[in-house]
């Protein structure tokens, strides 16, 4: 299979994914296989751009032979301003053919960018979903490591409650007492 075919049928591939991910986790992988997808395409692309070069190169030697082969025949047979039109026509006729050739490359081309740009789009709503639950998921974490520390937090609300006036003296210090009794 060559390159045009593999790119072809991995951008098909690609095609069916879905960037959709249910919880941070999922995120964080999610995220790492954009990264490798966009690298990939940026390789797959640049596999394309080589395979276009080789195809010009083959041209402009075609040109150039049979520039060379028609200049000779047809300038003993019909004359030089004939000649020079044949020439012509062979190279328009050349560029043509080139044109037929690379046009599903360069379109290929423009289906990598799109999904570049795209994916990129989706690792950047990634990164920004990534960061914003890095610390709320960091809170729970360390929550979980340690129970009392949800105690504390409830004692330090209830000292702001009171520095506004919503609690009085009396209550916070009654809920405190009770909130400290429940500590490990």
């Amino acid at each position: 299979m060559d390159t045009f075919e593999k790119v072809k049928s991995r951008l098909k591939e690609l095609s069916t994914i879905r960037y959709e991910a249910t919880n941070y986790e999922e995120s964080v992988d999610l995220l790492e296989f954009s990264k490798n997808t966009i690298s990939e395409l940026k390789s797959m692309k640049q596999s394309l751009i080589q395979e276009v070069k080789g195809i010009r190169n083959q041209y402009k030697e075609a040109k150039a032979n049979a520039a060379s082969k028609s200049h000779f025949i047809s300038g003993l047979i019909f004359g030089r301003s004939t000649s020079g039109k044949l020439r012509a026509e062979n190279k328009r006729n050349l560029s043509n053919q080139l044109d037929k050739e690379i046009e599903p490359y360069e379109k290929l081309k423009l289906i990598c960018d799109d999904y570049i740009v795209q994916i990129s789009n989706k690792k950047s709503l990634l990164e920004n979903y990534i960061r914003e639950n890095k610390s709320i998921t960091a809170k729970k974490t360390i929550v979980k490591q340690d129970p009392n520390m949800e105690i504390l937090n409830q004692i330090e609300k209830l000292g702001e409650l009171r520095d506004k006036n919503i609690l009085s003296e009396n209550e916070f210090e009654t809920k405190k007492k009770e909130l400290l009794s429940k500590l490990m």
